[in-house]
């Protein structure tokens, strides 16, 4: 039998002491948390899925509420087939995904008769809700108004919602924002052969301010009536900025399209020509979903150029910022489905931005002779430059897919916010045999500290195994573990929440 030193005895009954320790490690221990992996601590693997009443339903908003808590906005679809009426839904959530117990039933606020298209938080915690309410004349443009627990404010217009009216033009509401003083501006566009963009302002008793532009109304023609509008956003000098897109008389070309007004609704002069900016990609069609303001002045907006996420940063003056991307311009073009299409944006603390859209369309074979519609997440710094640090090359996708979904994966984000911590949430919905749902992830938004043990990441994992990283006993010895399942990969199940 061989025999043994004293050190070389200590060292052997460490290795005994630390052996069960190291076989006992979970498997959250031993995979380290990078920005854009799913956050296990969120719902069930970082993902929430919530039914309400087994009827088929849509997020169409998503916003951080004061107390670090969040509200999906969205509608329960009537049933194929049903005369019945739009109903707005509501959920309300913790920071950690749980539904909140005291916000309406279980968490869950419905109101029959209003649709929801965006929403906006007012300084007191009351929600603004831009959408439509059913007429005699079939769905018309509203904002509506609920209290901080769900229920419709009868303090605002009548019995809490206001009808919106453009000379009688069909008009579809798009956004609304709440300004410093309380008013309440509504982003919209006119329907039929000819599609202007609409803003309306009110104040916060939802009566209308005839002080903005005419009689509470602005109309701009941006492009001989062939025009959409889809963003709003404040300047913090109270200026306002929408995003959108002009297209030619058949529709074939396109171009991002902003327009920044004063106060008052009157178009800035001191911003692109005349108030209005277009930016044109490739000579293709070219539009903005999305725009956010970042803290040195700039604006951001985004969209799709072709079947591509597109990014556009401009200075203050509306000329485009030349020091991001290409000439102010950035398309990312490498997802492995198409077409892609940004929605939302969001800015992180660090100058980073979060741009969340579609990836693939379900009504398309793609090249792996499947239908996909995924969530697609990108990550770029303050130059427009995928953020490389972020998932694989600064994209993730997610589709919420199982087999059993009849091999048609559908899942169509609303909304992202950044929480306190500097997680990003993502909403949207869910298709499962025929129906949707609300769906929420969560990702990791930033550095984290790295835990005692690390496993090797999975793309350059040994077929044997996976070896320990960062071991402090690697001086005594080099253990393998049967390989990891990566939890990046497979974020199921997921939690059944059945409020009602």
């Amino acid at each position: 039998m061989p025999s043994f030193g004293k050190r070389q005895r200590s060292r052997f009954w460490f290795f005994w002491i630390a052996l069960p320790f190291l076989t006992q490690v979970s498997e959250n221990q031993l995979i380290s948390p990078h920005p854009g992996d799913l956050d296990t601590t969120f719902g069930n693997n970082g993902q929430v899925m919530t039914f309400v009443r087994d009827l088929s339903h849509m997020a169409n908003h998503l916003l951080l509420l004061q107390n670090g808590k969040f509200l999906v906005a969205g509608e329960i679809l009537p049933p194929r087939g049903s005369q019945d009426k739009q109903v707005m839904l509501l959920a309300r959530y913790h920071a950690d995904g749980r539904l909140d117990n005291i916000f309406g039933e279980g968490g869950i606020v419905t109101v029959a008769g209003v649709g929801v298209n965006a929403v906006a938080l007012q300084t007191d915690g009351k929600i603004v809700i831009a959408g439509v309410v059913p007429t005699p004349f079939g769905g018309t443009p509203s904002i509506a108004r609920v209290n901080s627990d769900g229920n419709l404010d009868p303090t605002f217009g009548d019995n809490g919602k206001v009808v919106l009216y453009v000379n009688n033009q069909k008009t579809v509401t798009e956004d609304v924002v709440v300004q410093q003083d309380g008013m309440i501006v509504v982003l919209g566009n006119t329907v039929g052969e000819i599609k202007d963009l609409v803003l309306f302002r009110h104040h916060s008793d939802g009566s209308m301010d005839a002080s903005f532009g005419e009689g509470g109304r602005v109309v701009t023609d941006f492009n001989n009536g062939k025009e959409e509008f889809y963003s709003i956003a404040l300047q913090p000098d109270g200026k306002i900025v929408v995003a959108g897109g002009t297209t030619n008389q058949n529709n074939s070309i396109g171009d991002f399209a902003l327009a920044r007004y004063h106060p008052n609704g009157a178009l800035d002069p001191s911003f692109g020509s005349g108030g209005k900016v277009t930016t044109d990609f490739n000579n293709g069609f070219d539009r903005a979903k999305t725009i956010a303001i970042q803290a040195n002045g700039k604006i951001i907006a985004a969209g799709s150029s072709g079947d591509h996420f597109a990014l556009t940063q401009y200075n203050t003056d509306g000329s485009l910022d030349r020091s991001f991307g290409i000439e102010g311009k950035v398309v990312t073009s490498d997802f492995p489905y198409t077409p892609n299409e940004v929605f939302s944006l969001a800015l992180q603390s660090n100058g980073k931005i979060i741009a969340v859209g579609k990836m693939g369309d379900a009504s398309l074979v793609q090249s792996d002779q499947k239908r996909h519609t995924e969530t697609a997440v990108a990550r770029y710094d303050s130059n427009g430059n995928l953020d490389s640090d972020f998932g694989v090359g600064g994209k993730v996708s997610l589709n919420f897919y199982t087999p059993s979904d009849l091999d048609i994966p559908l899942a169509i984000p609303s909304g992202v916010i950044i929480q306190n911590d500097g997680k990003i949430v993502v909403a949207g919905r869910r298709y499962i045999v025929f129906d949707n749902y609300f769906t929420l992830a969560r990702y990791i938004g930033g550095d984290v500290e790295e835990p005692m043990f690390k496993a090797v990441p999975s793309q350059n994992r040994p077929s044997s195994g996976g070896a320990l990283r960062g071991n402090p006993l690697k001086r005594f010895l080099e253990t393998q573990f049967p390989q990891l399942r990566d939890k990046r990969k497979n974020p199921f199940p997921y939690p059944l929440k059945k409020p009602l």
